[in-house]
């Protein structure tokens, strides 16, 4: 069938949440090795 890709989408927001970038990326499988730190900050009630 074919070679495995990664594909992602991003958006990037600013403070006031209006979108200001958006990216689509095609990654080879076997070229790429592929981290991600993901962050949440706690919200204040």
């Amino acid at each position: 069938t074919g070679s495995s890709v990664l594909f992602t989408r991003r958006t990037t927001y600013t403070d006031r949440n209006q979108p200001i970038e958006y990216a689509k990326a095609v990654y080879c499988g076997n070229k790429y090795t592929f981290y991600t730190h993901l962050k949440r900050e706690q919200l204040v009630p």
